[in-house]
């Protein structure tokens, strides 16, 4: 009899998030954290991220490895609208972006 393999969820060093109450379907800061921490995989793996989704639709992530560099802070605007999952996946895709030019540039 197969075992079913458990997904595996990349190690995050940390994450705080605010602002799930603004979403179309509003969401706690917890799954915003779990929702950024899967869409980083690997490249999340000891990174500690801060994660704002304000009342006007502007939405921040910071992220830090941790005994490494910060990379700088991304930020997209959602004016027109609430905010849906999809924005954390897109913050989460600059955030990978912004590790994966480093490690080219031959930094963290």
């Amino acid at each position: 009899m197969a075992i079913a393999a458990k997904p595996v969820v990349p190690v995050v060093a940390g994450c705080s998030a605010s602002g799930g109450k603004y979403f179309a379907t509003p969401i706690t800061d917890a799954e915003i954290c779990a929702r950024f921490t899967r869409a980083l995989g690997k490249v999340g793996q000891g990174t500690s991220v801060e994660l704002r989704f304000g009342p006007r639709g502007m939405a921040s992530a910071r992220a830090v490895r941790v005994g490494r560099a910060s990379l700088p802070l991304y930020e997209m605007a959602v004016s027109d609208r609430r905010y849906t999952m999809t924005d954390i996946d897109r913050l989460a895709a600059d955030v990978v972006r912004g590790f994966t030019d480093t490690a080219k540039a031959g930094g963290n």
